[in-house]
Order: structure tokens, then C-alpha cells, then sequence
């Protein structure tokens, strides 16, 4: 091995800290989860390799822990403080809520910086007790037996690389693209017959409909597959108040079945309402929840951990927070990172309800992803599909009123514009006609009025 004689060789260190800090967060906040990856981890780290004290201690709390059936984080926190008693959990509670919800390969990458790490402090330790001297015979083999260690671990790097006949097998074996049917035919024929898997973001200017387009799209999906669970996390709106709009929605999906109802009448506690409420109880079931605001990256996660959902609404972007973030952009940016990584791990359908920013709010079609979604410029880069909802200031008391949804980006096809009409009264979308069946539309009923006897 090339020895570096350079005084700065010498002395770089490379710091590992955070990456030790990442792995212990991870393996304690998926102890229970994932036992057998934390397992592994475990018995594939040399404990030399970490070099902060309180991680260290974490780490051989979690060794012991991570052996026992259906381990806890309070059991690894108990331990931290058995082996030492002035334990701060701080800095690893800091750490949990962004590394929770990662995915397996968040923990493989940490271990190898840090294994990294620590070939590198060997190898300069190896190189500092080489040059300094006058080394006795059993100093200096040790110093070699050092280098030849490093060396060792500094060989070929790992091969993660596939090749092509790889590929090709494992597209071969896969099942067809997920998709969840949502009842609402316009769109789901744009995506081959429903929602793909995928972060879906709906945004749009006030009075477009946002929440009401999201709550179609999930009453819709809960009413066609009785099998399927869902989540909605509410961020602003009060129960009572999503729920009658939920009714509103759900008389229109099931209509003849129930009464159809306005939101309206739905918090007048009509009648009608009253059976709209039933079947929907009776239907959706315990398939449906709706978790309560204050959101944040943690509560999400663990709310996805423990219901299992196929379909999750984020209602809205904005009300998302995270502690220890400079700003909003900061925490909002956070939260969506921690929600693609759940995404993709667990193969969702994700929509994110989202303002749009207000440079855009004049715009009529015509969207160009980057900076559409106001406090963030991640969220259009990293859906898979933008929905945008447009609606003149002119039309926002008229109901219905024409909206069109702009198909931003779509990762599977499905780019263009939907002339709806959305009901606020009804809270439901419905297909514009074409200009041109609008048009023998009205002259047919012309024709007809002025035929006699009619």
C-alpha cells in the first residue's frame, strides 16, 4: 500500500459522529419493526468503529436489546441508562424522528461511512507508528499487521451494480403497476383504471377545491375496493366539518343507495344526513382514519407504521411540521422526505393536498413544475404526479363553477386538461361537455320546444 507522508495525512480525521448517530436512531426506532436487518447490522459492526461515546453506548444497548422478542425503545433507553446513569436520551430523541421511517438501505449507507470511517483512522494510526521511529521488531510488525488490515478493508468496493439479464428477469417476475381505482372515470381511464402507487399532489388556488377533489378520490377508492384502508391526515379542518363534507361526497357516490345531500344540510344533522352517515359508517367501517392535527414527520410515520394503509391523504402541505428546523421551508421539506421514503417503501398512494404559491394564482394552464407549491420547491420535483386545479376570482361564488384540472406531470402518462364543474353545495366534480356537445345539446332542446304539442 502507497504510504501519504504529508503532515495533513497524518492528522485528518474523518468525522463519523453523525453517521453513528443515524445508524443508532435507526436500529432503535425499527428494533421492533425490523429485528432481523437490526440484527445483522449489529453483528456486522466493530464496535471500534464508534468513536462517539453516547452512540457507542446506544449501540451496545441495542445489542442486548435487539435479542429479546418484540424489543421496545423504552427498553433501549433503560438499558442506555443502566450502563450509565447520566445518560441523555436528547440527541438520539432528535435523531429518531428523521431516520424512523428511512429505509433499510438509510442504515447500510451510515454503517459503511462509518466503517470507512474508522479503515481510514487505522490506516493513519498505522502510518503516524510507522514514521515515528526507531520501532522495535514487535512495534513494527504490529504496525504492518495494521496496514495489511487496512488494506484489506480498503479493498474492490462492494458490487451493488445489476446487469441487464438481471433487470430483465426481475421485470419479467414482477406484478402489473398498482393502481387503485378512485370511481372517478375522467381521471382514472387517464391513468389505465385508477391511481398509481406514488405521491400524488393536488394544488391549486382558493375556492378550487382541493380537499373536496382529495375527499372524492378517497371515498371513491374506499367504496369500490371494500378491502382497502386509507388514512387522512387532517390539517386544517375541523372533524365536523370534514365529515359533512364527506357526506356531501359519499350521497353523491352512492346515489341512488342514499339521499343525495348537501354539506350543508350535513351539518344541519337533516334527516336524509343522518342515513348517508349510517351507510357510510356502515361501508367504510374502521377502513377509514382520520388522524388530528398537530402533524409533524414522526406522527405521520408512525401513523402509517401501525394502520397499514394502501391510500393516504395529507390535508394540507402547509400545516406539516418538524422540530429543530430553521424555517418553514426547512420542516416541510423534511416532512416530504420522510413521506417518499414511506411512499416507496410500502408501495402507496400518497396525495399531499398543497397551496399553490401566489405567483401562480393568476396563471390559467400553461404550469411549469419548480416553484408552484407555496413554502416549498421539493414537492413538484418529487411526485410522481401534479394535479393543478385552476378557477377564475370571477367564478368562485358561482356554483357549480368551471375549474379545470391541469395534469402537470404524470409519471406514467396522462399529461393534459380537464374541464370540470365543482359543486362547493355538493362538494363533487363532474366532466364539462364539449363545446361541441353543448351545442347540439342546446339545439336539440331548441328543436324540440318549438315542435307542436310539446
Amino acid at each position: 500500500m502507497a504510504t501519504d507522508q504529508s503532515p495533513a495525512a497524518r492528522r485528518a480525521r474523518i468525522d463519523t459522529s453523525a453517521d453513528q448517530w443515524q445508524a443508532v436512531a435507526w436500529m432503535a426506532a425499527n428494533v421492533g419493526r425490523e429485528p432481523l436487518a437490526v440484527r445483522r447490522a449489529v453483528a456486522g459492526i466493530e464496535v471500534a468503529a464508534f468513536t462517539d461515546d453516547d452512540a457507542a453506548l446506544v449501540l451496545e444497548a441495542i445489542t442486548r436489546v435487539c435479542e429479546r422478542p418484540r424489543a421496545t425503545m423504552a427498553e433501549i433507553i433503560a438499558e442506555c441508562r443502566g450502563l450509565d446513569a447520566r445518560f441523555c436520551s436528547a440527541r438520539l430523541a432528535s435523531e429518531l424522528d428523521r431516520y424512523a421511517a428511512a429505509e433499510p438501505r438509510v442504515l447500510s449507507d451510515c454503517l459503511e461511512r462509518v466503517a470507512e470511517g474508522h479503515a481510514q483512522r487505522l490506516y493513519l494510526d498505522a502510518l503516524e507508528d510507522a514514521q515515528a521511529g526507531d520501532l522495535g521488531p514487535a512495534a513494527r510488525q504490529m504496525a504492518m499487521e495494521r496496514l495489511a488490515k487496512v488494506a484489506e478493508r480498503a479493498g474492490p468496493a462492494r458490487n451493488e451494480d445489476t446487469d441487464a439479464l438481471t433487470v430483465a428477469d426481475q421485470w419479467a417476475q414482477s406484478p402489473d403497476e398498482k393502481l387503485i381505482p378512485t370511481g372517478f372515470q375522467v381521471l382514472d381511464q387517464r391513468f389505465g383504471g385508477g391511481l398509481p402507487t406514488g405521491i400524488t399532489a393536488i394544488s391549486g388556488m382558493p375556492g378550487a377545491g382541493k380537499s373536496a377533489f382529495a375527499g372524492g378520490l378517497i371515498l371513491g377508492a374506499l367504496e369500490h375496493d371494500r378491502e382497502l384502508r386509507a388514512i387522512w391526515f387532517r390539517g386544517e379542518m375541523s372533524n365536523s366539518l370534514l365529515w359533512s363534507r364527506f357526506l356531501a361526497t359519499w350521497s353523491a357516490i352512492r346515489y341512488p343507495a342514499v339521499p343525495r345531500i348537501t354539506s350543508k344540510e350535513a351539518r344541519k344533522r337533516r334527516p336524509a344526513a343522518h342515513k348517508v352517515n349510517a351507510d357510510l359508517a356502515n361501508v367504510v367501517g374502521g377502513r377509514l382514519h382520520i388522524v388530528d392535527p398537530p402533524l409533524s414527520a414522526e406522527r405521520i410515520a408512525a401513523a402509517i407504521r401501525r394502520l397499514r394503509p394502501g391510500l393516504v391523504v395529507i390535508d394540507y402541505l402547509q400545516r406539516c411540521g418538524a422540530p429543530g428546523f430553521p424555517d418553514k421551508r426547512s420542516e416541510i421539506d423534511h416532512v416530504l422526505s420522510v413521506v417518499s421514503d414511506i411512499t416507496t417503501r410500502d408501495d402507496l398512494a400518497t396525495i399531499i393536498v398543497s397551496s399553490m404559491a401566489g405567483r401562480h394564482q393568476s396563471a390559467r394552464g400553461g404550469a411549469d413544475i419548480g416553484g408552484m407549491t407555496k413554502e416549498s420547491n421539493r414537492l413538484d420535483y418529487d411526485c410522481h404526479n401534479y394535479f393543478a386545479l385552476w378557477c377564475d376570482k370571477r367564478d368562485r361564488k358561482s356554483d357549480p363553477r368551471p375549474v379545470r384540472l391541469e395534469i402537470v406531470k404524470a409519471r406514467s402518462g396522462g399529461e393534459g386538461e380537464l374541464d370540470l364543474w365543482f359543486s362547493g353545495t355538493d362538494q363533487t366534480f363532474t366532466p364539462q361537455a364539449s363545446e361541441e356537445q353543448e351545442r347540439l345539446a342546446a339545439d336539440d332542446f331548441a328543436g324540440h320546444a318549438l315542435e307542436p304539442g310539446r
